[in-house]
C-alpha cells in the first residue's frame, strides 16, 4: 500500500467476492463500517479509473479491513518472486483514493490495532 523502501507493506488482496452483509445497498462505494455487523471494507466501483495512469477493475472489488496483512518486503521478494507471474504490477493509486482507504481502515474498531496505528502515522 506504500511506496517501495518502507520497511513495510500492507496488504489486502482486492476481491470481486462481495461479502456485504444483507440489507447493505449492493451499489454502495467508499468505507462501509458496519461495528453491529463486525464488518469494515472499502469498495472500489466497477470501471472507476482509480490508478494514475487511469486503470481500474472490471467488477466491483473489495478490499476487507479484518484481511489486511502486515510483510516485510523481504518476505513479500520471497513469496512473490516472478512480476508478471505471481503478481502484476499495473499501478499507482490516485492519491484521493489512496487517502480514502487509509483513512477507512484507520479509524475501523475491526481493523487490527497495530495495523491503524501505523495507517495512522502514515497520514
Amino acid at each position: 500500500m506504500f511506496k517501495e523502501g518502507i520497511v513495510l507493506y500492507f496488504s489486502s488482496l482486492p476481491s470481486s467476492k462481495d461479502y456485504l452483509p444483507r440489507g447493505v445497498n449492493p451499489g454502495i462505494i467508499g468505507c462501509v463500517e458496519l461495528p453491529d455487523n463486525a464488518f469494515n471494507c472499502f469498495v472500489l466501483p466497477a470501471r472507476e479509473k482509480i490508478t494514475e495512469c487511469d486503470k481500474g477493475f472490471s467488477k466491483s472489488t473489495y478490499l476487507y479491513g479484518a484481511y489486511i496483512q502486515e510483510y516485510q518486503v523481504s518476505k513479500l521478494k520471497d513469496i512473490y518472486r516472478e512480476d508478471g507471474i505471481d503478481y502484476e504490477i499495473w499501478g499507482q493509486l490516485k492519491p484521493g483514493i489512496l487517502e480514502q482507504i487509509v483513512e477507512c481502515f484507520s479509524k475501523s474498531a475491526l481493523v487490527k490495532r497495530k495495523i491503524r496505528k501505523m495507517l495512522s502515522e502514515k497520514r
